[in-house]
């Protein structure tokens, strides 16, 4: 059985890294058994296992040798290739410099300073002396005049405050930019809303004289249960529902009976299965004997600027086939502090809290692929993130409020050892991205991709 992820330094490379690999340099740095180049990564092994990696640049596709260049304080590793050379940082295994248009390179101490440096022979004519850190003029007398060099340092030392304070800027103008994409895209899903039902609209609901009505005394649809939690500055109503047959156009009927105005969103939904974990879906049909969940999302505002004490909201759920019957829910401030009718059972409890995450917030299907690795330890890597195991078949979530994945869970089938589909729900797109990040940042394989699910 093949194990990805893992290479014996002390033998050859196994075979199905050859045709990968383009150069590799045995231990270059204490602490340090191998390192070696593909066409896309740089990669660093300690133990037996990858360690660190690193991309590439496209344009920097055959590492032809690789060395070490020391510094006073730092030290780099060396990539030449054809016509180009790149310092890779050693501490932080970041790229630091890339060179273009090289005729040769050299590492050796060229002024007899006791460190060596690197000697590059650009094709525009000009030479470049470094250590990887600082750069050397060829025309100065060495070692340099004091004073002159103290100026050249402070100069140097402006010129880095400065350009580090532009890069700082031109990030944060990057990340407000992506703000705003995210808030529009947020803002436009969350008001896809209804608008409240008026009481004059409803009296086909509650008037015993409605044809609807008349069909509901027949059961053709039973309420089995409902639930009320609140969510940051929303309240979350929901009524469980089953029929004996198939029921089409399925909608969640409400009304107030204190007058108000307020924006509500109405969505009714069932679980499906996928393989092994289960989703919830938006739906307007249900099998017989299925379960399905007529939800309602109100501003918190409904209760706390309401002229009464309390506020009642009658529900039913209508479909062609017929109605059921109505079902009223009481709010008030003590709602809102106690969250009236928490359900005691746990799997129930995360029930209510999923499908308020799934009507609230965004979802994303995404692919998660690696072909160097596995993904096998996926679950451990979604616990170090901040998330923990849900209930039955729905993968992984956070709940915590001081938590910045608050809100959040993934839902995952695997396809292979190297693939996996996964749903992501999120209370907004900043924190989904965030969710994103965090996997791309952790310790799943280097060449881990996630990407949107084409079907």
């Amino acid at each position: 059985m093949n194990e990805y992820g893992r290479i014996n330094v002390e033998g050859d490379i196994p075979t199905e890294f050859q045709d990968k690999v383009k150069c590799k340099l045995s231990a270059p740095w204490p602490g340090v058994d191998l390192v070696l180049a593909t066409h896309q990564h740089f990669i660093e092994m300690k133990n037996n296992l990858i360690s660190r990696t690193v991309k590439l640049p496209e344009e920097f596709d055959c590492v032809e040798k690789i060395n070490i260049l020391p510094s006073e304080t730092d030290w780099f590793y060396v990539l030449f290739a054809t016509e180009k050379l790149i310092l890779v940082n050693g501490p932080s295994f970041k790229i630091f410099k890339a060179f273009d248009n090289v005729e040769s390179a050299e590492i050796k101490d060229f002024i007899d300073v006791g460190k060596p440096l690197l000697f590059l022979e650009l094709s525009t004519g000009e030479s470049v002396l470094t250590d990887g850190l600082q750069n050397y003029d060829l025309k100065q007398a060495w070692p340099p005049d004091e004073a002159n060099q103290a100026v050249n340092n402070t100069i140097a030392k402006r010129l880095k405050l400065t350009s580090d304070h532009v890069k700082t800027e031109e990030q944060k103008l990057v990340s407000l930019k992506r703000f705003v994409d995210e808030s529009y895209r947020c803002l436009a899903h969350k008001y896809n809303h209804n608008p409240t039902i008026q009481e004059s609209s409803f009296q086909g609901v509650i008037n015993p004289l409605n044809d609807c009505y008349e069909k509901s005394k027949n059961n053709v649809i039973q309420i089995s249960e409902k639930h009320v939690d609140v969510w940051q500055d929303r309240i979350v109503c929901i009524l469980s529902f089953q029929s004996r047959i198939a029921l089409d156009n399925l909608q969640l009927q409400s009304v107030c009976e204190e007058p108000s105005t307020v924006t509500t969103k109405i969505m009714v939904a069932v679980f499906r299965e996928d393989g092994q974990s289960l989703y919830p879906e938006a739906t307007d049909h249900l099998e017989p004997e299925e379960t399905g969940f007529a939800i309602l999302i109100v501003p918190t505002s409904l209760v706390t600027l309401a002229t009464s004490e309390t506020v009642h909201i009658n529900m039913s759920v209508k479909a062609s086939q017929g109605c059921s019957t109505v079902d009223s829910i009481e709010l008030s401030t003590q709602t809102l502090a106690s969250k009236l009718d928490k359900p005691q059972n746990p799997s129930t409890k995360f029930l209510v809290d999923i499908l308020a995450v799934f009507s609230m917030g965004v979802q994303e299907v995404v692919k998660i692929s690696s072909d160097l690795g596995n993904l096998a330890e996926f679950e451990k890597v979604l616990e170090e993130c901040g998330l923990e195991k849900s209930v039955n078949r729905f993968g992984y979530h956070c709940w915590k409020k001081e938590h910045m994945l608050f809100g959040s869970a993934i839902i995952y089938k695997r396809k292979s050892p190297q693939e996996l589909s996964a749903r992501l729900y999120a209370l907004n797109y900043s924190t989904l991205g965030l969710v994103v990040k965090l996997l791309q940042k952790s310790k799943l394989p280097c060449d881990t991709k996630i990407s949107l699910f084409k079907s």
